[in-house]
């Protein structure tokens, strides 16, 4: 079980999800009532959560980039035992 840092209140855990519903449903009611540059703008609202979704990714994959292992070793790859491919002497 992973124990949490510290707790978060319900407005900002739902915070992020309900503006991107309210985003979605802008995009969906502009689109379907009003047509040219309401079209555009529809499509980029509904956009909003795979955006976001793959900002969120991109974000933590950074972050584990960075972090050292805690072996310390960093982002080496494992060796099997007897593997001499990159020892040195």
């Amino acid at each position: 079980m992973i124990a949490l840092a510290h707790r978060q209140s319900l407005a900002a855990i739902f915070a992020l999800p309900l503006l991107l519903a309210a985003l979605v449903l802008t995009g969906l009611i502009g689109a379907l009532l009003a047509d040219g540059v309401w079209d555009g703008i529809g499509a980029a609202l509904i956009a909003s959560p795979g955006v976001a979704v793959v900002w969120a990714r991109v974000a933590a994959a950074r972050r584990t980039a960075h972090a050292p292992s805690p072996g310390g070793r960093g982002l080496e790859r494992p060796r099997a035992a007897g593997d001499r491919s990159c020892a040195k002497g």
